[in-house]
């Protein structure tokens, strides 16, 4: 880990990337992890992450995925928490997680993160995790959102918010 290890913080740092992909990884990655269009966070594995035999519980990954998108938002000026006031909420509607190998108790891993597709109400994104030293390939997978307001429904993003995330998208999906 880098600065702050110990110090009990799930993110140590964050960091727009610019890193070519391993060879022949492609089903959420194309060839390259283009600067803009990612972010890059570590996350430390302690003993809560972990199951009986110190491997990472399936379902963390979910979570380190959900602070990667967090993260990318606020880095692209987006506050989650000033959205949420405003009635603009993101659900998650489809997930899916590919388990390469195993991170296991005391390991430091990177979470690269990247926004894929986006609409006026849906964005996707796709997310890599790897043990940071080696660059062993941990899990890869996606996740499909939705902004809805706060009754619920389905909603249109604003102009600001749109556009905001549209510079940082890969291969911008047609409006609807």
């Amino acid at each position: 880990m880098t600065e702050g290890e110990g110090t009990g913080k799930a993110y140590v740092r964050c960091e727009i990337a610019s890193k070519a992909s391993s060879e022949g990884e492609e089903a959420f990655w194309d060839e390259t992890f283009q600067e803009g269009c990612g972010m890059e966070i570590d996350i430390g594995i302690f003993y809560e992450d972990t199951d009986c035999g110190g491997v990472v519980y399936y379902a963390n990954y979910l979570k380190y995925f959900e602070r990667a998108r967090t993260l990318f938002l606020e880095e692209a000026g987006f506050s989650l928490s000033e959205l949420m006031k405003q009635g603009v909420l993101f659900t998650v509607v489809h997930c899916e997680i590919f388990y390469k190998s195993p991170a296991v108790y005391r390991e430091a891993l990177s979470v690269e993160t990247r926004l894929i597709e986006l609409s006026r109400s849906v964005f996707k994104f796709s997310h890599r995790i790897f043990e940071k030293r080696s660059r062993r390939l941990v899990v890869e997978g996606s996740a499909k959102l939705v902004c809805v307001g706060n009754d619920g429904k389905i909603k249109r993003m604003d102009g600001k918010l749109l556009d905001g995330l549209r510079s940082r998208v890969e291969g911008t999906a047609e409006d609807k």
